[in-house]
């Protein structure tokens, strides 16, 4: 098995222990995804594999209309839905390998509850291997889906991981210097309230997730529900601490994060004429992270984030919630009133450190040992790509048509652009009222977003200088080596 290589080694391409493979990454969000999946494509192809990398319809359409040969797709979710499940027998009726890692992760909640709406035995036994983030989520998967040793599983960690590491802030230096001259001194305010703020309606949300078996009973059906009504107590306290922290800072810009299915203008029209607040999607979370005086935060994912990659955070949490995600507010100053939070800003901003006693550090660190494997250490991308070279087959390094692939994408795009156009003339077929929440979680890749990307790993990380991309879609890539 080839090495791993630490942060910044560049002599991994040198060793292959598999032939040129078909290797297929889709991303579902942009915002989320993109570094995380990026980097994987570029250490796969860094060994000599040929990475098709973007939107679901150039990797999972294409491979499973038989447009692509067979290769390892990797995929980021194995919902026991009907449809999930007659998906992925077609995929293997075709040849493909199936490999996953939920990107969504579960990390930040209770992990039997995720497993149970995002895995299945059935479609677990489909998977040749499912990546893990750490020990607790593998832990569960055996327990919940094992039978012995028969379960795929490799604790990897993520490549959405890799990125929060300390040694990664180098990465961010460029980006960093950017937002310092644009917004000076910033606190960063996540929004983790996708339920309420979502972009389709209450009921059609529902209905998708009981569709979609999310809703696992009647019960998680009603539960959901006071979830959502906890979350509507919790987030107009958001809004009066985002308007009151503003007015306590005038010096200091308060930055919101939408999350990534928020409707578009839903914090702005909540927020209404808030000076010193800005709202924006603008690039990644880890550059605004990174240069953040302090997160504040109520259950998210970048609570975990910042705690690893060493920014202050603060869980705010002023409304008690049997449904509060616990894990992210561990590793977080956790306060439940407006005054503690302003004196907690006022604090870091004057330079005073939060502080936290023995006790709490080491917990911290344990739950977030537990939780994410690639910590230190071999980088989660090149552990992944090891996993893939253990299934490595003849059956999976056949040249694709590139020529073929271009003309169905190319045909792809012209159908679905006509289609807009005819919608738009009250054509074709019924408009939505809100807007395609696809587009929404990924809009077009820009050149320049994935350049800087691969230029900023490659300066950074000394490695992939002999891998090159090109485009295949309007939201996607092709990498290989050179």
């Amino acid at each position: 098995m080839s090495r791993h290589p630490a942060v910044g080694d560049s002599c991994h391409c040198q060793e292959q222990v598999a032939e040129s493979m078909n290797i297929y990454i889709p991303i579902e969000v942009k915002k989320r995804e993109i570094e995380g999946r990026t980097l994987l494509a570029l250490a796969a192809a860094e060994r000599g594999h040929v990475v098709v990398l973007g939107g679901k319809e150039d990797t999972l359409g294409l491979a499973g209309r038989g447009l692509l040969k067979p290769g390892i797709l990797h995929l980021k979710t194995l919902q026991p839905s009907l449809t999930t499940v007659a998906n992925l027998k077609g995929y293997l009726s075709r040849g493909h390998v199936i490999t996953s890692q939920d990107e969504e992760s579960g990390m930040d909640r209770d992990y039997e509850v995720f497993a149970r709406t995002r895995y299945s035995a059935e479609t677990c036994s489909m998977a040749s291997r499912i990546a893990c983030w750490g020990p607790y989520d593998a832990r569960t998967l055996r327990d919940l889906y094992g039978r012995g040793n028969d379960l795929n599983l490799a604790e990897t960690g993520s490549p959405r991981v890799d990125f929060w590491r300390p040694e990664f802030s180098g990465y961010y230096a460029r980006q960093q210097k950017a937002l310092k001259e644009r917004f000076g001194s910033y606190v960063l305010v996540s929004s983790n309230f996708g339920a309420v703020l979502n972009v389709r309606r209450f009921w059609d949300w529902v209905k998708r997730l009981r569709d979609t078996n999310h809703l696992v009973n009647e019960e998680a059906e009603y539960a959901l529900y006071r979830e959502t009504g906890d979350v509507m107590c919790i987030l107009a306290e958001f809004v009066r601490m985002i308007r009151a922290l503003a007015a306590a800072n005038p010096g200091t810009q308060v930055i919101v994060r939408p999350h990534p299915v928020d409707a578009v203008g839903a914090w702005r029209g909540l927020l209404g004429d808030c000076p010193g607040v800005v709202v924006t999607r603008e690039g990644t979370l880890g550059a605004w992270l990174r240069g953040a005086k302090v997160l504040i935060h109520n259950g998210c994912t970048s609570g975990l984030e910042a705690a690893v990659c060493g920014v202050p955070r603060i869980a705010y949490v002023p409304v008690e919630s049997e449904f509060e995600r616990k894990a992210p507010n561990a590793v977080s100053l956790r306060l439940d009133s407006l005054a503690a939070l302003l004196d907690a800003v006022d604090a870091i901003l004057h330079g005073r450190s939060l502080m936290f006693d023995a006790e709490h550090q080491q917990g911290e660190q344990a739950l977030l040992r537990q939780r994410f494997s690639s910590l230190d250490g071999a980088l989660a991308s090149d552990r992944i790509v090891d996993e893939w070279e253990q299934l490595s087959s003849s059956s999976l390094e056949g040249a694709n048509d590139w020529m073929k692939v271009r003309f169905a994408v190319r045909r792809r795009q012209l159908r679905a652009h006509m289609s807009r156009v005819l919608s738009s003339f009250g054509r074709g077929r019924p408009k939505k009222w809100w807007p395609s929440l696809t587009r929404l979680k990924f809009p077009p890749i820009k050149d320049s977003e994935i350049s800087t990307i691969v230029s900023d790993l490659k300066s950074f990380l000394g490695r992939f200088e002999a891998v090159g991309y090109e485009r295949l879609g309007e939201r996607s890539f092709i990498f290989r080596s050179s």
